[in-house]
């Protein structure tokens, strides 16, 4: 195993897209923890839940691209995958928002 000084390490650790994909996953657990501690969202408490599902399907579609390698799976597998990603989603939201 090579010897990285600090300096290196930490260089190569952030030219790697799993590095921002899991900046932007924790950026979105804390819009969805800000959203859901109730600071006063524009169009209440029923519309800051349902922009907490659609963060955490966002979440869901960025994990199974990059870090299950949906990504570079046959295009069936990606259609199915996001297909069935977006159709959960939106049945979930129109249940919540309609009932």
């Amino acid at each position: 195993m090579p010897h990285y000084t600090v300096s290196t390490y930490t260089m190569r650790m952030l030219r790697q897209s799993s590095t921002a994909i899991w900046g932007l996953l924790m950026l979105a657990t804390i819009a969805s923890w800000w959203l859901g501690t109730d600071h006063g969202f524009i169009g209440g408490p029923q519309i800051a839940t349902a922009a907490v599902l659609v963060i955490a399907f966002v979440k869901v579609a960025m994990v199974t691209s990059n870090f299950m390698e949906v990504a570079s799976a046959p295009r069936a597998l990606q259609v199915a995958v996001h297909g069935w990603t977006v159709i959960v989603c939106t049945a979930l939201v129109a249940l919540f928002l309609t009932l």
